[in-house]
Formats: C-alpha cells, sequence, structure tokens
C-alpha cells in the first residue's frame, strides 16, 4: 500500500479499487487512512462501499463463529475437528465469491488468520469522507447501519446532532415557508437545513435495534413527528418528554402532548398509591403552566 500512497494518483487510483478487500482483511486501520486521504484527490467512496461492507460481514461471520465456539467450549461439546475446520483466512486475496468480491480459505489449519478484526475504521472512515463533503445518501445510511449496531449510542446520537436539524430549527423553516405562502412539510424543511441523511431510513433502523432511543427521538423531531417523540421519550425519559412538549409553539398541540404526559403520570402513579397519582398530576400541572392545561383537563385521569 505504501507504493501505491506514492504513486501517481491517476496510475494507483484502479488498484485501490481492485486491491481494497486485501488491504481492509490485512491492514484496515491503514487501508481507510489512506482511502480517506485521498477522498479530496477523487477516490470514491460509493466504489469502495461495497468492499466496506464486506469486511463488516466477515466481521459479523467470524464474531458468531466465536461466539459459537466458546459456548460449545463451556459445554464441553466442542468436537477439536469442528475447530480446526472453522479457522479461515479471510483474507480475501485469490478466490472471486459470487458477489463479485474476493476471498480465500486457508489450506494449511496451523496458519493464523490473516483477518485483522477493527470495530472502528469503517465508521471513521465514512464518518471521515462525509466531514469533508461527501453527500451521498448510501454512505450516510450505511454509516447509521454501522453505528445503530454499536453497544454505545453515544457516536450516533452525536453523529445526528450534527447532521439533523434541531426541532426548533424545523419549526422555523416550516413557518417561514408558511409565511411565504409556500407549505414547507417538516421532512423537507430538515433536509434543506442539514445533508443527504435519509431521516425516515435512520429511523426505521434505529428503531429496529430496540434501543437507542435518544436517538430514534432525535430523529422523531426532525421529522416533525412530535407526538411520538413524546410517546417514545415517556417510555424511557419522562423528564424529556415534558422537555419536548416545552418547545412546542403551537398552543393546541402543545395542550395535547401535556394532557399525554398527564395520563401517563397518573397510570404510572397509580400502582403507588392515590396520593403519589395525584403529586405526580399536579406536578405536570405545574411544568406546563396553567394556560396549557387545567386542574378540569386531567380530572378524568385522577
Amino acid at each position: 500500500m505504501k507504493i501505491l500512497n506514492e504513486a501517481p494518483f491517476q496510475d494507483a487510483e484502479p488498484l485501490y479499487y481492485k486491491h481494497a478487500s486485501i488491504f481492509m482483511a490485512q491492514a484496515p486501520s491503514a487501508a481507510t487512512e489512506s482511502f480517506l486521504a485521498l477522498y479530496p484527490a477523487g477516490l470514491n467512496p460509493l466504489r469502495l462501499l461495497p468492499y466496506i461492507m464486506r469486511y463488516e460481514k466477515l466481521r459479523s461471520e467470524l464474531a458468531r463463529t466465536k461466539k459459537g465456539l466458546e459456548a460449545a467450549k463451556s459445554q464441553g461439546s466442542l468436537d477439536p475437528s469442528f475447530a480446526r475446520g472453522n479457522r479461515h483466512d479471510v483474507s480475501m486475496g485469490s478466490k472471486t465469491s459470487n458477489d463479485g468480491l474476493e476471498s480465500r480459505s486457508n489450506t494449511n489449519s496451523n496458519q493464523a488468520p490473516s483477518f485483522v478484526d477493527d470495530s472502528t475504521v469503517s465508521a471513521n472512515y465514512l464518518e471521515g469522507v462525509i466531514s469533508q463533503g461527501c453527500q451521498s445518501t448510501a454512505v450516510y445510511n450505511y454509516l447509521i447501519s454501522l453505528y445503530s449496531n454499536f453497544e454505545d449510542e453515544e457516536p450516533l446520537y452525536k453523529f445526528l446532532s450534527s447532521h439533523v436539524a434541531s426541532s426548533a430549527a424545523v419549526i422555523e423553516a416550516t413557518t417561514k415557508g408558511f409565511l411565504s405562502g409556500e407549505w414547507t412539510p417538516p421532512v423537507a424543511a430538515n433536509q434543506e437545513l442539514s445533508t443527504a441523511l435519509d431521516l425516515s431510513y435512520a429511523l426505521r433502523t434505529i428503531l429496529g435495534t430496540g434501543r437507542h432511543f435518544r436517538s430514534a427521538i432525535k430523529l422523531y423531531l426532525g421529522l416533525g413527528m412530535r407526538q411520538q417523540a413524546v410517546e417514545l421519550a415517556l417510555k424511557v425519559d419522562p423528564s424529556l418528554a415534558r422537555e419536548i412538549a416545552q418547545e412546542s409553539t403551537e398552543l393546541e398541540e402543545r395542550k395535547g402532548l401535556w394532557l399525554m404526559i398527564a395520563k401517563n403520570a397518573a397510570t404510572d402513579g397509580s400502582s403507588r398509591g392515590g396520593k403519589d397519582v395525584v403529586s405526580r398530576v399536579v406536578s405536570v400541572l405545574r411544568d406546563c403552566g396553567p394556560d396549557v392545561i387545567s386542574i378540569e383537563d386531567v380530572l378524568p385521569f385522577l
């Protein structure tokens, strides 16, 4: 790779695509650093994306195999021949598979695998090219799918915070469009303020994981779906639901959101006794203010 890095880009470019699978398998950190450095010169992330996806697929397969072997070993049911048969060299250097990407199996069972497993390099590269101006929705979408699979939500939430317009910005853009006589839906308003990120795809992907709810709430708000954001927040963080309701500037919407919160407070408090129900609902009234909902509005919940 060092030779390629030092060669004229127009001569080296085709070789990066040709051997990307080998580079990713054997030296993923150096490979993605090189790919990123050459992005301004024209190295195309879309042409590299299939190899990055292949690398991540192999990482997942190896993780599953390792987990299975460890489980079998802990139960004392591991067949040594099975273990030997599952040592694969996935350096992807000699044989072309059905999907057009190269792969090879190790014929010498005593040879250590040449595959290097690194959980961060793909995401670092994709976010790197995005920060340099890449506007490919495919790149954004795949990065979201990678971050969604991380145990730690922080990288995903941080990325969305940079690329999803705030609810206040969406409201402002929508309001400006309305005042100018041109209705601007929240999705369009957000896309205008933000990037090539497919908000609907991102939301479906994150909800499909059954976790990372803060990120899902941020996407709901970016899509202008404040009610759904409050509904989800009530399940995972009721204090966040109150913050979201407080941001609403439309009186009827705001009233509806606070009534949802009051009903949730009453339901949640009912299992703790009548006094607790009353105190929780009164707390909601105090937070929302007398101009939004009154005691008469929440009596049906008590």
